[in-house]
């Protein structure tokens, strides 16, 4: 939903539409501010924090639209060391962040077609 539509709905004053309006809205500039951050070089408990939400949030086929563009996926897909060449896994204090990424996967493959597709 674009940002004109979302402030129709909350002018319009309908309390259960702007709850529903606001809280998909937020949902989804959440997920897209979560993969901003994930890009970023930061710490891997930062990193799992993110992806835990981003997980939580994952479930809700509603807020799937900005997370299964090809870029975040290859985001999810890099964190999870799937596209890596080498296969070692040298940092043991990454496997928090691979797990957590694959569960995100996991979520997101499931719930979207889009996924599935790319």
């Amino acid at each position: 939903m674009d940002e004109e539509r979302a402030l129709y709905i909350v002018r319009a004053g309908e309390a259960g539409a702007i709850e529903r309006v606001l809280r998909d809205y937020s949902d989804k500039k959440l997920c897209e501010g979560i993969f901003k951050v994930l890009i970023k070089d930061i710490p891997t408990t930062c990193q799992v924090s993110c992806l835990e939400v981003l997980r939580i949030l994952s479930r809700d086929k509603k807020v799937l639209v900005p997370v299964t563009t090809k870029e975040n996926m290859q985001i999810l897909l890099r964190l999870a060391k799937l596209n890596e060449l080498d296969d070692s896994l040298e940092k043991v204090s990454e496997f928090p962040v691979i797990v957590e990424s694959l569960k995100c996967l996991c979520n997101i493959v499931f719930n979207s077609q889009m996924a599935q597709q790319l």
